[in-house]
């Protein structure tokens, strides 16, 4: 039992945080590591603005939407974080906004390859997009990949399990919506491609491999 705490514990790096939550591997300078991650939030930042303008109606019940917010509140946790070694004592406990921006990550990054290959491969129907569509589809990705990239941030499979928490939530949702007789512009379905004939087996399996794909591509030894 104390070995499943051990993989699940936010308290593992207490007294040398700021070494994997606020430093890059790539990047020595901390205010140039600092500057990437704020460039990263603000970009992102600017896509969700945008995406807000462009869905009037029922923003919240798409999961392209909801990754966007859940990214732009890790992107603000993670400059936040790295913003935090320059005042604080590096000799402390974990605080709970690295232990945040830790979860977050866990679930952002294989949240925004779910998003980007789902797309792509299931809804695009070969015309041409609009505008927003790479960067709601793509560039939330290559953001998370970016960051991904340059941080020092421990990954764990073991924390993979709040990605798969949250995408089954999501198939919860999905499925109320379509027996419940809620409506959005006229539609029954959120993502009609979601739930063929097979329902409901479909969905679980295809965002469970989907999510797999991206955590074997992320992950660090």
């Amino acid at each position: 039992m104390a070995a499943w705490r051990q993989r699940f514990s936010l308290s593992t790096y207490d007294n040398r945080w700021q070494e994997y939550f606020c430093s890059s591997r790539c990047i020595e300078n901390r205010q140039s590591y600092l500057a990437v991650r704020v460039c990263l939030f603000a970009s992102v930042l600017a896509v969700f603005i945008w995406s807000v303008a462009h869905v009037k109606r029922c923003y919240l019940i798409y999961l392209t939407n909801q990754m966007l917010i859940i990214e732009v509140v890790y992107l603000a946790f993670a400059a936040y974080t790295t913003a935090s070694a320059f005042y604080r004592d590096p000799q402390t406990p974990t605080p709970w906004f690295a232990k945040a921006t830790w979860v977050l990550q866990d679930l952002t990054l294989s949240a925004s390859f779910l998003v980007f290959l789902l797309y792509w491969t299931l809804i695009y129907d070969g015309g041409t997009p609009r505008p927003i569509t790479p960067f709601t589809h793509g560039y939330n990705f290559l953001a998370m990949a970016i960051d991904q990239i340059l941080t020092n941030q421990p990954v764990r499979p073991w924390h993979f399990v709040y990605f798969i928490g949250y995408a089954v939530l999501y198939l919860i949702w999905s499925v109320i919506f379509n027996v419940s007789g809620l409506r959005c512009d006229g539609e029954r379905y959120i993502y009609e491609t979601f739930i063929p004939a097979s329902f409901p087996s479909t969905p679980a399996t295809t965002a469970t491999n989907a999510g797999s794909i991206g955590r074997s591509l992320t992950k660090r030894r």
